[in-house]
């Protein structure tokens, strides 16, 4: 097959979106989250119980409070990554992909990875996120694809949850 292209130019919206899509797909994050707000909760209505209105009020406010806050705090965290790292700010890099594997190629290097190496493939309404690890992975922007690899992608996603299981 002859290789299909796309581009990224990774801006520090993109780096965001990745990261929060990456954060809202780990367990571990939503299970601690689940269970911070669910302490809160339980805290709140023993003090209603016990006649404290007022701390029980100020835990329920904090209660709906707590994932606006985990949000600023890791937009504030990711910012600070993509800032910090000058190879990451802007890095224009175009994917090929071939029927095994694809290849990456940036300012940076070029890589090539195969398909069955990926740990999972992440589809969003905008993106595409091929995981090589919980947290690393490469985006591919929708808008940015051809249809026929928007297919092929697609395609690929199913078989992977298919044959992996989805992760």
């Amino acid at each position: 097959m002859e290789g299909m292209n796309t581009k990224i130019d990774l801006s520090l919206e993109e780096y965001m979106r990745f990261a929060f899509t990456v954060q809202r797909q780990d367990k571990r994050y939503i299970r601690a989250k689940l269970i911070m707000m669910l302490g809160l909760l339980v805290i709140a209505v023993i003090n209603f119980k016990g006649g404290n209105k007022q701390l029980g009020s100020i835990l329920l406010i904090m209660v709906v409070a707590l994932p606006m806050f985990l949000d600023i705090m890791m937009k504030k965290q990711v910012t600070k990554a993509y800032n910090d790292n000058a190879n990451t700010q802007g890095i224009n890099t175009s994917l090929t992909f071939y029927d095994n594997y694809y290849e990456g190629h940036s300012e940076i290097g070029d890589n090539k990875y195969l398909y069955e190496e990926l740990y999972k493939i992440i589809e969003t309404p905008t993106n595409f996120y091929l995981m090589l690890s919980p947290q690393h992975g490469s985006i591919v922007i929708k808008e940015n694809c051809s249809e026929e690899l928007l297919m092929f992608l697609d395609r690929l996603k199913t078989r992977m949850d298919k044959e992996y299981g989805k992760k």
